[in-house]
């Protein structure tokens, strides 16, 4: 009879799963304000996102970037981690005027806090990456790390995803 495991213990000679990815990875680069997939609203007899018309077109250039750049080789049934940076334009009111034109103030924060949520931001690419094919379902993405930020000087607003395969 097989001996209980403590808490938070693994069998001898098992490593956490996501300490094993694989090599199978790919970048991805959309640009364009990210749009967040939320709230639905009632359209006739049907529902839709409150959003739907920008939704649509953000998330139809998501699949577009995500069809051109995974590898031939990938495998749509794996469970994958997402890693994915948000990147919004910075209010006017960050950088600097005159002689500081183009420097960000000394208080211009570094991360987005006001909306978007983070988490409807990742539902809207989750469900182009559905829809593209990178996955089946996403439920098949396992771990993920995100953050939401302003673009810095030059810098265009949009979506850098990197996803792996794990095994």
């Amino acid at each position: 009879m097989a001996q209980p495991l403590e808490a938070n213990s693994q069998p001898a000679g098992v490593s956490h799963p996501l300490q094993m990815r694989l090599s199978t990875r790919f970048d991805c680069e959309v640009f364009g304000l990210p749009i967040p997939q939320g709230s639905m609203c009632r359209a006739g007899l049907s529902l839709r996102y409150s959003n739907h018309k920008e939704l649509l077109d953000w998330r139809h250039n998501v699949m577009k970037e995500l069809i051109s750049s995974r590898p031939d080789d990938w495998d749509s049934n794996a469970a994958v981690e997402l890693t994915a940076t948000f990147i919004f334009p910075r209010p006017v009111g960050h950088w600097g005027t005159g002689k500081n034109q183009g420097k960000l103030n000394g208080s211009a924060p570094w991360f987005k806090l006001t909306r978007p949520d983070l988490d409807k931001c990742l539902r809207a690419v989750g469900d182009s990456m559905e829809q593209a094919g990178i996955v089946k379902n996403d439920a098949q993405i396992v771990a993920l790390a995100a953050d939401k930020r302003y673009a810095t000087y030059g810098e265009e607003p949009g979506l850098m995803l990197t996803i792996y395969i794990l095994d």
